[in-house]
């Protein structure tokens, strides 16, 4: 273990969702002389800094950050959705100080084996699934990253371990891999859901996207694993790249040279080699599964290709899935009154996320039309594909917009006019869309927030907006919600 003791270590982005937060009580407990700096206000951060009231060795520059701690320090832990072009950033790197996240400190020392999930969506629910298969297992099972959870909240309890340890899942973003490229390891399993357009106001270009995704096989041994997405041409690509093995999923039937798991005849099958003869087993019917959407059933694939790879019996991921509940804000169905179905899945933060849910077999089954509430902030990505999936499934679009910075809303409004949509109605608040949806909608209808864009703006992140809908979803639906 490193020796932290008296270090001081700037922490750049304590943020509202963990990273930072993790990264901060950490190195507190370890004994460094910790700086943290946001360019968020103390009233902004208070839910974080609540948490962190009795650590005395920590110190804090709030509402900006100044050059003077980023020229001594020691090390620098930046929130991985601080930009690798901050000049703050350039300024320690100029000044030979090591720039870390809380993601590469945990992979450079971390003794557990790591099952490692990256894709442009899917992620979150696709490391949900393997955690609560693995779970069932072996109940000393860890899983963090991306959903809020700091994976230093762990690492020393898995240091001190004697024996056998248990398998750890992560949740990557392109971020997060970004991070940890210079530690020069790669997860001993990596799973990649799909890739398609999302975080070009960050990225240069699509293919510097992509790129940053595959960092997740980059530095896999011969006897590591990749769990690749059939469907996807992207993540085809990665199998001629991973020095491991290739395990495949997908919602159709593999190709014949393909081993891996995938879906016939409403049926998950597993299809693997044994002393060199090919066998097929069926684990469990589709309709078994409770919950709905294509996309996600085929994260439920994914799940199963690790469950397997690790060695978690057919049986018991039959019993778990059979269980299994989607994470908030996926498909989530927050009210059903006077036959009118309420959906959160405020996680489509990309118009590919969102046209898989509104195309989803499950949508396209109920009687009625659907009342879409979308919009907020563009990532530099196309929505005509979006705005006529739109045009084909919806009957009213009510965008999210205070005429500020809702790019994304601008986008959709022009393309949807483009092909003579209508209504297209903007909302200044999400309790304006929603009492308009209602207006709109009848009895066999669904009112379904897929936002198709990022935040900000008028939300703290996509969580705060998915928490609006279900507030305003029961104001005006009354107190009898789903959960």
């Amino acid at each position: 273990m490193l020796d932290f003791r008296g270090k001081k270590i700037v922490i750049m982005g304590l943020g509202v969702n963990g990273g930072g937060l993790g990264s901060a009580r950490y190195f507190a407990v370890h004994g460094a002389k910790v700086l943290v700096t946001d360019t968020r206000t103390k009233q902004e951060l208070s839910p974080s800094l609540a948490q962190l009231q009795r650590y005395k060795n920590i110190q804090y520059v709030l509402g900006g950050h100044r050059e003077q701690d980023f020229v001594k320090a020691d090390m620098i832990i930046k929130n991985p959705a601080v930009r690798d072009g901050s000049k703050y950033i350039s300024i320690a790197r100029k000044n030979h100080i090591p720039v870390e996240t809380d993601m590469s400190i945990f992979m450079h020392l971390c003794p557990a084996p790591i099952i490692g999930v990256t894709g442009t969506k899917g992620k979150t629910t696709t490391a949900t699934f393997i955690s609560a298969l693995l779970k069932a297992w072996d109940s000393r099972t860890i899983i963090a990253g991306n959903m809020r959870i700091s994976p230093l909240d762990f690492l020393d309890s898995l240091l001190k371990k004697k024996g056998e340890y248990p398998w750890v899942v992560l949740e990557l973003s392109s971020w997060h891999l970004d991070g940890v490229a210079h530690v020069g390891t790669s997860p001993k399993v990596a799973v990649i859901t799909n890739i398609f357009e999302d975080h070009l106001d960050r990225y240069a270009s699509f293919e510097d996207y992509v790129a940053s995704k595959r960092l997740i096989i980059h530095s896999q041994a011969p006897d590591d694993i990749a769990v690749l997405n059939a469907d996807n041409d992207i993540t085809q690509s990665f199998a001629s790249l991973s020095r491991g093995s290739v395990v495949w999923f997908s919602a159709h039937r593999l190709v014949q040279n393909q081993q891996g798991i995938f879906i016939h005849k409403g049926m998950i099958v597993e299809r693997k080699k044994i002393q060199k003869k090919t066998v097929e087993k069926e684990i469990m019917p589709v309709r078994a599964l409770p919950f709905p959407g294509d996309h996600i059933i085929a994260d439920a694939c994914a799940a199963i290709a690790v469950a397997r790879v690790v060695g978690v019996p057919r049986a018991l991921i039959k019993k778990v899935l059979k269980k299994a509940s989607l994470p908030e804000g996926r498909m989530q169905v927050i009210a059903e009154k006077g036959g009118v179905c309420f959906m959160n899945d405020t996680t489509a933060t990309v118009p590919g996320a969102a046209l898989a849910t509104l195309m989803s077999s499950d949508l396209k089954k109920k009687k009625g039309d659907i009342i879409l509430i979308c919009g907020g902030v563009s990532k530099n990505v196309q929505y005509t594909l979006y705005a006529d999936a739109i045009s084909r499934s919806c009957k009213a679009v009510i965008l999210l917009s205070t005429g500020e910075r809702e790019t994304a809303s601008e986008q959709l409004k022009k393309e949807l006019s483009e092909i003579s949509f209508h209504p297209i109605i903007s909302a200044p608040s999400m309790d304006d869309a929603v009492r308009i949806a209602c207006e709109y909608a009848i009895a066999g209808d669904c009112v379904l927030l897929s936002p198709a864009a990022a935040s900000f703006g008028m939300f703290q992140n996509e969580f705060d907006r998915g928490d609006q809908f279900n507030v305003s979803i029961k104001k005006y639906c009354g107190e009898k919600t789903k959960k």
